[in-house]
């Protein structure tokens, strides 16, 4: 379409009124009750971390965590602006609301090419529409503990880089290459589960150009495809200064649960409903499902070349990521689904252009209805009923400490990493009160350092040994119930044991929220 014909399009008063509602909708979720729970655990160590010099959150995330510095150095700058609770979240904040636009955007650039311009900003306002909606997008754009709408913002980006270049392989400017080569090697630096993505993007253009695209020649064929490959050894040459500190991180980190199958279908739950709406999960999830593969059946029904191989590489590549993200989980149980949340965007994608062409128009209205409503109810779920160990209301636990405490109270903190989210919200220089963890179940210098193992008398002595000089003690702990098998969690031990012995005498206690309990005893000399 000329470009007079797009700008009609674009300055229609419908047009104009659905971008804005849809902006307006994306924007007002993603702020809303942004502060209404505390930070929690991960939010608060990530902000320490990246407050510490940048020679220490090097040396951190070598030796500690399976994360890069790259986002914690960036995050050391822009703690300048400030240590807020505001401040901290912002950041996820702002990429979440850019990623939305950009979203549209790259949706457009896609689709326009092979559809009238109409068509394509259809599919594009549907899209975002879904996306504005998507409870793992809020989620992400309200949480700190990690770099995943930047991050999901780069993917999005390299995948349209990717299908720009796919297109003409060999004819695409050289530009292109640099571009999606620059945004990989952030994206590396950000978060290691980009070589998932890397490994996809290079399996599906060798399938691809090796048996879909007719090559006289392995002469003709590497001299189309000298750009990729030497795009591909640009970006090697950058990322491999980290390999080595990822390959020792690995070597010492703690593995997470064993992978099945069972996994993949709660991935695609997750895009689908949410990780927080457990009632009539399933049969929503199913029922999600379905639309998503009549959507697809819709799609490929008329092979029309460029729109069939756009929609093919895209599925291709949610298929491919998913594949070789669960082979590598076998060996490591490294599967989480927060790290694969840029498939987010293409599963959105395929939705929105398969229900898009869905007729008649009332099923088409019907399916997107229905879209709404489950994801209305996932965020009722997430906005008012969040499970109780997604956000350990600090603040609150704070404030009941401060209001009956005395000086020289002592704090003990059973699991010694909980106390920075403590340390973050006690802000009362009038009233200093001794703070001392006790058990340090994962050092950010030396990574693990405990296990749950550890016998109770170890425990006890080691409590012993701290508090022997104080008359109030106050025990705050999340980790009352934590432990493998259902055995007690070290708060438990601690409580029991102080409640079984005449010299502790118990004052009060509270159950905070979430996973959150507070003690107080004194000492009877």
């Amino acid at each position: 379409m000329e470009n007079s014909e797009k700008k009609k399009v674009l300055q229609e008063p419908l047009t104009l009124l659905l971008f804005a509602g849809i902006a307006g909708i994306a924007i007002f979720l993603r702020v809303f009750k942004l502060l209404d729970k505390s930070l929690c655990i991960d939010e608060i160590a990530r902000f320490f971390v990246a407050k510490k010099p940048i020679s220490d959150i090097i040396h951190i995330d070598k030796t500690g965590s399976f994360s890069s510095p790259f986002y914690n150095i960036i995050l050391h700058f822009w703690y300048y602006t400030g240590d807020s609770e505001f401040i901290v979240r912002l950041f996820p904040l702002i990429f979440g609301i850019i990623s939305i636009f950009v979203f549209g955007f790259v949706i457009i650039k896609i689709y326009s090419k092979v559809f009238d311009y109409r068509t394509a900003l259809r599919i594009a306002l549907l899209a975002v529409f879904f996306l504005a909606l998507s409870p793992m997008h809020i989620h992400y754009s309200q949480e700190a503990g990690g770099p995943y709408t930047l991050y999901f913002l780069l993917i999005l980006v390299s995948t349209y880089l990717f299908l720009e270049i796919m297109d003409s392989y060999s004819q695409s400017q050289f530009r292109y290459f640099l571009y999606f080569v620059f945004l990989l090697a952030i994206c590396f630096y950000l978060h290691y589960f980009t070589l998932n993505f890397i490994l996809a993007y290079n399996i599906i253009f060798l399938f691809y150009y090796s048996f879909f695209v007719k090559h006289k020649s392995i002469k003709e064929w590497l001299a189309k495809s000298w750009k990729w490959f030497f795009s591909q050894i640009i970006l090697l040459i950058v990322v491999v200064p980290i390999i080595p500190t990822i390959l020792y991180q690995a070597s010492r980190g703690q593995p997470g649960p064993e992978v099945s199958i069972e996994d993949l279908r709660q991935l695609f739950f997750t895009f689908a409903v949410s990780q927080w709406l457990w009632t009539a999960r399933t049969t929503l999830g199913i029922i999600m499902t379905v639309v998503f593969l009549a959507g697809l059946l819709v799609i490929f029904r008329k092979n029309r070349n460029n729109v069939f191989k756009r929609d093919l590489l895209l599925l291709s590549l949610f298929v491919a990521v998913i594949g070789i993200s669960f082979l590598v989980a076998v060996k490591t149980c490294a599967f989480r689904y927060r790290y694969l949340i840029p498939l987010l965007a293409i599963y959105i994608i395929l939705l929105a252009r398969g229900v898009s062409f869905i007729k008649p128009k009332f099923v088409r209205a019907l399916i997107i209805l229905f879209v709404v409503i489950t994801s209305l109810l996932s965020l009722n779920q997430y906005y008012f009923k969040q499970p109780y160990w997604e956000k350990d209301p600090w603040r609150d636990a704070v404030a009941f400490v401060e209001d009956n405490s005395i000086a020289d109270d002592l704090i003990i903190f059973p699991i010694s990493n909980e106390q920075p989210a403590f340390d973050y919200y006690y802000r009362n220089c009038a009233l200093q009160l001794e703070r001392h963890g006790l058990i340090r179940d994962y050092d950010i210098m030396k990574g693990p350092v405990f296990s749950f193992d550890m016998p109770s008398k170890d425990i006890i002595a080691q409590f012993e040994n701290i508090v022997q000089k104080s008359s109030r003690i106050w025990v705050v702990t999340a980790r009352m119930t934590i432990g493998p098998k259902g055995t007690k969690g070290i708060g438990h031990i601690i409580v029991d044991y102080m409640n079984a012995t005449e010299k502790y005498h118990y004052v009060l206690s509270k159950y905070i929220g979430g996973r959150l309990n507070v003690f107080l005893y004194e000492v009877q000399r």
